[in-house]
């Protein structure tokens, strides 16, 4: 049937109508976060509505993705930047099409609005302060009032420490059987020291360093691998102690009362382990208290949005948003202690000169009792010290 001169004249001006009525949106896109994001176009008319949605795929982190679309003058759209099956990081800002422009090129950038999670940086704050708590964090703390009565003031035949090889302990006399003086926790005087620092963490990584830091093992908590944590910890009164002595139960006067047995036993390690030495432990390293303050983390929802307690790791994001925060707490522990190098001297005992070795021990007299009718083994402080750890 043929259309009259009228009819298309008037679907002319119809299409004429209809084109001058849209513009074609040029839009480049490009994803300037550090992860892959999906990019997506939200379209909305004059008042609002949305009208269209285009979905402009997986947009590598520095790439661009280029795409045309036509859309009503008056209208307007925004890009979206989401984690692929996660949460929005970009919710994009509103760009008007007027008209004015056509076609009407627009180039827009996706930038995450989260924390990325930066593990190396997390390990290396926990490095960094766990290594304020002592030279071997890598053993595990011995609760201060056990070392005290096992460790403080005791006789320890070992053979050094080497080049990546921990001192390994031969021989062990406690303090009690040895005969010295046992401090107790009265007697400990903790140093002003405090240490506050705090991270977010993959449960993975978390766990590493916890094999790493015996201090934050000691916490004894058990992370998952693929949850991501704030943990906050605080170190309180941490430092040397030196061992208070009697001088009346000097460790020099109290080796030559030893039963025989003992004496044999450290005379036989160090025949049969030619670099071995004995030590006299008088120094610990403590540590008063220590707590850790942990959150894990939610996934979050594909439908949400960021904001200030959000973070990305991977393609992952989550929230502390209504988390809840646990305690784990400990102290008082001894994290490493120190022996100094004693050197053993056979001396008869005929003519033997109490005098000759006051320096050594403030009762002469006592030593001169010790070692009459034969020889003694006078232990020589050499001023050389040995650090030691409790077990890994």
């Amino acid at each position: 049937m043929l259309r009259s001169p009228v009819t298309m004249l008037l679907a002319a001006i119809a299409l004429l109508t209809s084109s001058s009525c849209t513009t074609l949106v040029q839009l480049t896109v490009k994803n300037e976060s550090q992860a892959a994001l999906a990019g997506g176009v939200d379209v909305r008319d004059k008042n609002g509505v949305r009208t269209k949605e285009i979905q402009l795929g997986r947009i590598e982190p520095g790439a661009e993705h280029y795409q045309e679309f036509k859309v009503k003058n008056g209208s307007s759209f925004k890009v979206i930047g989401t984690l692929p099956g996660s949460a929005v990081v970009d919710p994009g800002n509103l760009v008007s099409v007027t008209g004015d422009q056509d076609p009407f090129p627009k180039t827009v950038s996706l930038q995450s609005r989260s924390r990325n999670l930066d593990d190396s940086t997390s390990f290396k704050t926990i490095s960094q302060s766990f290594k304020n708590t002592g030279t071997d964090v890598g053993a595990r703390p011995l609760g201060l009032e056990n070392a005290l009565q096992t460790r403080l003031g005791a006789l320890i035949v070992a053979v050094p420490r080497g080049e990546g090889q921990e001192p390994e302990i031969l021989y062990s006399i406690d303090p009690k059987t040895l005969g010295v003086q046992v401090n107790t926790l009265d007697d400990v005087r903790f140093p002003g020291t405090n240490e506050v620092e705090e991270v977010n963490i993959k449960g993975q990584v978390a766990t590493n360093a916890s094999g790493s830091y015996g201090p934050l093992a000691h916490f004894g908590v058990n992370f998952h691998n693929d949850s991501v944590y704030e943990l906050r910890w605080v170190l309180r009164g941490f430092g040397t102690y030196v061992k208070k002595e009697d001088s009346a139960k000097d460790y020099a006067v109290q080796y030559n009362l030893l039963p025989e047995e003992h004496r044999q036993q450290i005379a036989a390690h160090l025949e049969e382990r030619p670099e071995a030495q004995i030590f006299y432990v008088n120094e610990l390293y403590v540590l008063r208290n220590a707590d850790l303050f942990i959150r894990e983390a939610k996934k979050l929802s594909a439908s949400a949005e960021f904001d200030a307690a959000s973070l990305v790791s991977g393609s992952t994001a989550y929230t502390f948003e209504n988390t809840n925060e646990k305690n784990h707490n400990y102290g008082p522990v001894a994290l490493n202690y120190w022996g100094v190098r004693l050197m053993p001297l056979e001396v008869p005992s005929t003519g033997f000169d109490p005098g000759g070795v006051s320096a050594l021990w403030a009762d002469p007299e006592s030593v001169a009792a010790s070692v009459r009718g034969g020889t003694s083994t006078i232990l020589v402080m050499t001023g050389e010290k040995q650090r030691f750890s409790f077990a890994r």
